[in-house]
C-alpha cells in the first residue's frame, strides 16, 4: 500500500518538475500531427491546380455563392459555389479567411469586390466535377509552396519534442551522476 502511494507522489512530483517540457513536447506534438494531417490534402490541392494550368478549361461564372461558419468568435468560408455551365460545383484550394461581406453562419452572394465575387474566373475539367478552381487561387496553389509550408511546419513540430527529449535525459543523466550511479565514462555503476 505504502509502494503504491510513494510510487504515485514520485510520479506527480516529476510531472510537477517537467510541467514546462512536457506541454512545449505536447505543443509540438499537435502542430506536427495537424500538419501531416492536412499534408495530403494540400498535395492533392497542388496537383489539381497544375493539371488545371496544362488542361483546364477557362470559364467566367456570375453565380456565386459562399457559406460560411463562425467558431469561438472567428468567421471562415467553407465552401464556394459556383454554377458552371449547368451545374453547381464546389471550387477547390479557397482562401478561407475571404469572410468580408458575408454573413457570420449561413449562405450569400459572395461580395462583388471580394477575391471570390462576380464576375469570376475559373477553370474546371469537363470530365471531373470536383475539379474547379478560381485562376486566382492558382498561383497559391500550383508553385507547391502550400504543401510545403506544412511539411516544414511538421518538422519544426518536432524540434521541441526531440529537444525535450533530450532536456530530460540529460536531467536524469546528472541526477544519476550525482548519485554515483553513473561514471565519467558514462557507464553504470554500482
Amino acid at each position: 500500500m505504502h509502494a503504491a502511494r510513494d510510487r504515485l507522489r514520485a510520479i506527480r512530483a516529476w510531472v510537477r518538475r517537467h510541467q514546462f517540457v512536457t506541454a512545449v513536447s505536447v505543443m509540438g506534438l499537435a502542430l506536427t500531427t495537424f500538419c501531416l494531417a492536412v499534408l495530403p490534402g494540400d498535395v492533392v490541392t497542388t496537383h489539381l491546380a497544375r493539371e488545371l494550368e496544362v488542361r483546364g478549361v477557362g470559364a467566367t461564372v456570375t453565380d456565386v455563392v459562399g457559406h460560411t461558419s463562425t467558431y469561438r468568435g472567428s468567421t471562415s468560408l467553407d465552401r464556394v459555389d459556383v454554377v458552371v455551365g449547368d451545374e453547381v460545383r464546389v471550387l477547390r484550394g479557397i482562401d478561407e479567411s475571404v469572410t468580408d461581406g458575408l454573413p457570420t453562419h449561413g449562405s450569400a452572394p459572395m461580395p462583388a469586390r471580394s477575391r471570390y465575387g462576380a464576375p469570376l474566373d475559373v477553370l474546371w475539367l469537363p470530365e471531373t466535377p470536383e475539379s474547379v478552381m478560381a485562376r486566382v487561387d492558382l498561383a497559391d496553389w500550383d508553385n507547391g509552396e502550400v504543401a510545403q509550408t506544412s511539411l516544414v511546419l511538421a518538422a519544426l513540430g518536432l524540434v521541441p519534442v526531440i529537444a525535450s527529449a533530450v532536456v530530460l535525459a540529460a536531467r536524469g543523466n546528472i541526477r544519476r551522476r550525482a548519485a554515483g550511479k553513473v561514471t565519467s565514462g558514462g557507464q553504470v555503476g554500482r
